[in-house]
């Protein structure tokens, strides 16, 4: 199982934190790009459907805000994988 956290704010923070306490590695996708579980970038995040696969699980923790455009592409593409995809608020 592949474990992808989209968004780093507090609860994205929060969740890592959870997550790595539990021995789980988790792949990050912030403003700035895709980093890996030691926080070394690994790619732009406009390639992110290139780390999804049927074991992933998505978790979206990003504010709501407007008609929701900058993050539907996350979405959508995470369930063309197959993938689980958790919102986080």
């Amino acid at each position: 199982m592949k474990i992808i956290l989209i968004g780093y704010g507090n609860v994205g923070k929060e969740l890592r934190h959870v997550l790595n306490k539990n021995g789980v590695s988790v792949d990050i996708i912030r403003s700035t790009g895709i980093y890996d579980s030691s926080d070394f970038k690994v790619d732009n995040k406009e390639n992110f459907f290139k780390y999804l696969d049927k074991q992933s699980v998505v978790f979206i923790s990003t504010p709501s805000q407007g008609s929701g455009d900058e993050v539907s592409h996350y979405y959508t593409s995470s369930l063309a994988q197959n993938c689980l995809v958790v919102t986080c608020e």
